[in-house]
């Protein structure tokens, strides 16, 4: 049964970015609330537990947030669709399945 190229493609992105979303949301459910001692003036952030990665308290959390809660869904999106396409690459070179361009 010879598949579409397009349609391929397309539901590989679909999936991925239905994969990042569930991360994004857990990632909110797990870190979201820690926003919170930004606005808090008696934290101590440098009890918190995260690396000091900008050598200071706060922006070594804002950094750490942002990195925790945006840029992991993302990095996990360009892996899972990296991934699918070097998957779909071995199957079709190995198998020799005709694909309908």
């Amino acid at each position: 049964m010879p598949h579409e190229k397009k349609d391929i493609f397309k539901e590989l992105l679909v999936d991925s970015c239905i994969t990042a979303s569930v991360t994004l949301v857990g990632m909110m459910l797990i870190w979201g609330w820690s926003v919170t001692i930004l606005f808090d003036g008696d934290a101590e952030i440098v009890k918190f537990g995260i690396p000091m990665i900008f050598y200071s308290p706060r922006p070594s959390l804002i950094g750490w947030l942002i990195l925790m809660i945006l840029i992991s869904p993302f990095l996990q999106l360009l892996t899972t669709i990296f991934a699918g396409n070097i998957t779909l690459l071995s199957i079709y070179s190995k198998n020799k399945v005709k694909i309908v361009k």
